[in-house]
């Protein structure tokens, strides 16, 4: 029940405009604007023209100085977070503050789009229309820096480079191994050898770990292996109280201008706080819904204790017809099928009684039963999130990672296996067109770059 009302708060938070994108642009007259908005794409609304964005409330916080006149400028815009559904928004110009507008209300839900989200801005500007200068260097720094520090960076040489130093290393661990399973079959090999070459391609700090199968594959559970197997392997393997990935081979991972997945994981942990039991992907933007497709976890006896439980309904209830034991023998029903490990976890979070006895000290603790978090829907998609926002973001392709969380409906794992692959090239292909329509939006202004550069004595 709690998560429920929690989704029902989502579902009207979403739809009342607090998309909190935090998005950086500059008005017409190059004054800067920072906030939280909602896009408005297709339709005239409200008296906003088509292809803009507009604010929501007064959520927007306003520069004044006139930025275009061929000068370099150091800008600065803060979040501070007030409370988990209230910030204060600032917009600083050459060291100094020049807008300051408190109480902003977000949707205060982990998982949704936070400071790390650049997106369109929420100022009545066309998107992407106006900035026709250059950008010497940026940063998306998760902390919201005090005035003396701002000041400071105003007068150093470099004041991106300043800043992301006087933040300080924010890795939570060095490196995270990431466990996942493969047949040996060639096809199989194919989509392991894919995944492996884009983790290690585009990501850092991260140690592969393959489990081979060689088992039976007439089901998707069979032809994709058992998470509830990795997780076992992961917690027998790794020291306590250190963190392993277990990912599903279904996943690519991208380099573009995504941080990488393993900033994105010490990220969601600190924002999760001391002793974070397990981190995971959104089913989609509008659910909190944990989606076992990709999942951090500690190494701990009650996450251990958590998803032996979880292996052991995810077994029982392949026997199981209308939540009832019926024993080997029953046929299936068609339209009846059994619980899947990822519905159970969902469940057993908020609802552990179900899967524990009463004096379990699991059942004992607060709901949800482990501490955990969520990671940004945005960098970390899934298809059920693509899907959502392919009408509303003009930007859908920046994710660091893409899950193709469906297509369980294929009865045979070879068919769904194929269809998993199209869909990641379709995305592949989605972000490199994308990419290589950025650089030639940058080849444009290559040569006002250069003098710009040379005037500031940048080589």
């Amino acid at each position: 029940p709690e998560m429920r009302d929690a989704e029902r708060k989502l579902s009207a938070a979403r739809r009342a405009g607090a998309r909190a994108d935090w998005g950086v642009s500059l008005g017409e007259d190059g004054t800067v604007h920072f906030g939280a908005g909602l896009r408005v794409y297709g339709s005239e609304k409200r008296g906003v023209p088509q292809n803009t964005v507009r604010a929501v409330g007064e959520a927007t916080a306003s520069g004044t100085s006139h930025l275009f006149d061929d000068r370099w400028h150091d800008i600065a815009v803060v979040r501070r977070v007030i409370s988990p559904t209230t910030s204060t928004l600032e917009v600083w110009v050459d060291g100094r503050r020049e807008a300051l507008v408190q109480g902003v209300e977000g949707d205060g839900f982990d998982g949704g789009a936070g400071a790390l989200a650049l997106h369109d801005a929420p100022a009545r500007v066309p998107v992407g229309q106006l900035l026709t200068g250059c950008v010497r260097g940026a940063s998306i720094i998760g902390k919201a820096f005090d005035d003396e520090t701002l000041r400071k960076a105003f007068g150093a040489d470099d004041f991106a480079l300043y800043l992301r130093n006087a933040a300080g290393s924010r890795r939570i661990q060095r490196e995270y191994p990431v466990y996942y399973s493969a047949h040996s079959d060639p096809g199989s090999r194919e989509m392991a050898d894919l995944f492996l070459g884009s983790l290690l391609t585009n990501s850092k700090r991260v140690i592969p770990r393959e489990s081979t199968l060689d088992g039976p594959q007439k089901t998707m559970a069979q032809r994709f292996g058992s998470k509830i197997a990795l997780i076992k392997e992961a917690m027998d393997a790794q020291p306590d109280n250190t963190y392993a990935i277990i990912t599903e081979i279904d996943v690519r991972f991208f380099g573009n201008a995504s941080a990488q997945i393993a900033d994105l994981v010490d990220d969601a942990l600190e924002r999760c706080g001391a002793n974070c039991d397990a981190v995971f992907q959104r089913e989609d933007d509008h659910s909190l819904h944990r989606n076992m497709g990709f999942i951090v976890l500690r190494v701990c006896s009650q996450v251990r204790h958590l998803f032996e439980a979880v292996g052991l309904a995810t077994a029982a209830a392949k026997g199981m017809r209308g939540g009832v034991f019926r024993g080997p023998n029953v046929p299936k029903v068609r339209g009846i099928t059994p619980a899947t490990d990822q519905q159970i976890v969902n469940v057993a979070l908020w609802e552990p009684e179900r899967l524990l006895s009463y004096d379990d000290e699991l059942v004992k603790s607060s709901r949800p039963c482990l501490k955990t978090s969520l990671m940004p829907s945005q960098e970390v998609a899934t298809r059920g999130y693509l899907l959502q926002v392919s009408l509303r973001y003009k930007n859908k392709f920046g994710m660091a990672l893409y899950h193709v969380n469906d297509y369980g409906g294929i009865p045979h794992p070879d068919k769904a296996r194929s269809a998993k692959m199209s869909e990641l090239l379709l995305v592949e292909k989605g972000v490199f067109k994308q990419k290589t329509s950025a650089l030639r939006e940058l080849d444009k202004f290559r040569g006002r770059r250069e003098r710009l550069l040379a005037e500031a004595g940048y080589k």
